[in-house]
């Protein structure tokens, strides 16, 4: 028996937090069973995941059992490490609506799932927010070409989604005070026109009501009293 835990507290190899991690977990209690039970293409699966640079989950069986490299700890905040180990419905309850039919998609199915930006609503800081990620879910398979799990690496894609929201918006309404302001000139053009009775008196007049305007602040306004 001292042969079989010496063997079990070796894998996964590795110095990482969530190998340690792992090799300390109790993973009797939950329904993968001991790590010396473990099927050589989830072993295979967690060997490639822990080292990898990318965000990556490995959800594990028909509960969705939850395993995770360092890399992507990060993405779900105070949900790590609670949630290593565990079923996904336990720690993703929030999205689980809509998580659970893209995974049942890739175990039932064996279906790829792809998407970029793709919108999720989380709680993993306390406070709800929706984020985004381009997201890749693959089958795991054994030999024989049973479904064990399902791979998920993913790339949190929020910021830069955010920002080019933000951009988005900065231009529409730029966008709207140029109409606006060519709205007003188009205005005191007529108003011009009907009062002028020489090419002289129409420039003189137009040079008044725009010298008002901009006295005025009328065409781009100070926010905030600010000027």
């Amino acid at each position: 028996m001292g042969i079989g835990r010496k063997l079990e507290g070796d894998f996964p190899p590795g110095v990482s937090d969530v190998a340690a991690l792992i090799r300390a977990f109790d993973w009797s209690a939950t329904s993968l069973g001991s790590i010396m039970e473990w099927p050589a293409h989830l072993k295979s699966a967690v060997s490639l995941m822990l080292p990898a640079k990318a965000q990556i989950v490995l959800f594990w069986g028909p509960e969705f059992v939850a395993l995770y490299n360092d890399a992507y700890a990060p993405t779900i905040g105070q949900k790590h490490p609670r949630a290593l180990g565990r079923p996904a419905r336990e720690n993703w309850t929030e999205l689980w609506e809509d998580l659970e039919p893209l995974l049942r998609r890739v175990l039932d199915n064996g279906e790829t799932v792809f998407a970029k930006d793709r919108p999720f609503y989380i709680e993993r800081h306390g406070y709800p927010e929706t984020v985004y990620f381009d997201i890749s879910y693959s089958p795991v398979q054994n030999e024989a070409g049973e479904i064990g799990g399902v791979l998920c690496i993913v790339s949190e894609t929020t910021e830069r989604v955010v920002a080019q929201e933000r951009q988005r918006l900065l231009a529409r309404e730029a966008n709207h005070r140029v109409k606006n302001m060519f709205a007003v000139f188009h205005g005191i053009i007529n108003l011009s026109a009907r009062s002028a009775r020489t090419p002289q008196e129409m420039a003189q007049s137009l040079r008044g009501r725009l010298n008002a305007l901009m006295q005025a602040k009328v065409i781009f306004p100070r926010k905030n009293g600010q000027g």
